[in-house]
């Protein structure tokens, strides 16, 4: 099992990671409370996963910044913000270091979304050639 420490604004907390799922200690994330989730990929320029990239989704109405790390095929899972504030007003970045930001966006949900409705994001990061 992978473990990492993710920043939840300036609390550590000690997770692992599952299949792109990010779990919190002993706890089950409350799916109840949690709004709409957050999953994707970060890709290369050829369509691979990036490994240990950096996701970071910060939302100001919630005042908090979580930062999550890829699994080794470049996906994340986030459980979501509580319910009660909007999704779509969230912030992406995406990162390693060694590679620049070639494109990033929130794929919104087809359909009529719900509150719950999960949030698909996409980032693409392109290696940065040596001088």
């Amino acid at each position: 099992m992978l473990l990492t420490a993710c920043v939840v604004g300036v609390l550590h907390v000690p997770c692992s990671s599952a299949n792109g799922r990010i779990f919190f200690g002993d706890e089950k994330p409350d799916a109840e409370a949690n709004g709409a989730p957050f999953f994707g990929f970060v890709r290369d320029g050829a369509g691979g996963g990036v490994p240990e990239a950096q996701v970071t989704l910060e939302s100001r109405e919630a005042k908090t910044r979580l930062v999550l790390q890829t699994d080794k095929l470049g996906h994340f899972y986030f459980s979501g913000f509580r319910k009660e504030f909007d999704p779509r007003r969230v912030q992406l970045g995406c990162g390693k270091t060694g590679y620049r930001l070639v494109a990033k966006r929130l794929q919104p949900p087809r359909g009529k979304p719900t509150a719950k409705t999960p949030i698909e994001v996409h980032c693409t990061l392109e290696k940065i050639a040596a001088e």
